[in-house]
């Protein structure tokens, strides 16, 4: 599966590419921006657990984050990924692009992770990051897209073994 991705990404070497897509909303009750995972057809960010960007943006990450994102992210131990989402966005102008119709990023080892993506507080942080992310680069960069690059061959009828990406379609 890294291989569509990756292929993806060669043609979108300026994006963030990859899964699972998340989404940021106005909450007009709250007069805030939330978070949101649910399934959608929306996305303005993708988790950096399985996404490909370009390297620039790891340095533009370590030495040119706007005011105290770098230092916040550390502090609280959440929210690299949207951060990232957020720089990328700020210097593009562009939103992330999803691929595979994926939600969560399966990984047997990580066991820790579903617990702590599970958890209510878990959310209501990463809508704060979002909200002081915003808040310190004067502007909300994060675009929201409905477009996806899935690769459908998993739908074709023809061996498995013959198919470079056999699990993709499973969520």
């Amino acid at each position: 599966m890294p291989g569509s991705d990756c292929q993806v990404w060669r043609e979108f070497p300026d994006r963030l590419v990859g899964y699972p897509g998340r989404l940021h909303l106005w909450d007009h009750e709250m007069n805030k921006w939330k978070y949101e995972s649910e399934w959608t057809n929306e996305v303005s960010m993708v988790l950096t657990g399985a996404a490909f960007y370009h390297k620039y943006f790891n340095y533009l990450y370590t030495y040119k984050m706007p005011g105290d994102i770098k230092n916040w992210v550390d502090a609280h131990m959440n929210c690299e990924d949207i951060a990232m989402n957020f720089l990328v966005a700020n210097v593009t102008g562009k939103a992330p692009i999803k691929v595979t119709p994926r939600k969560k990023f399966k990984c047997p080892e990580c066991t820790a992770i579903d617990g702590l993506s599970l958890d209510q507080t878990h959310m209501v942080e990463r809508s704060e990051c979002i909200n002081k992310f915003a808040t310190v680069f004067g502007t909300m960069p994060l675009k929201v897209v409905e477009h996806r690059a899935d690769p459908v061959l998993y739908k074709d009828d023809f061996p498995e073994k013959l198919k470079s990406f056999p699990n993709i379609g499973s969520l």
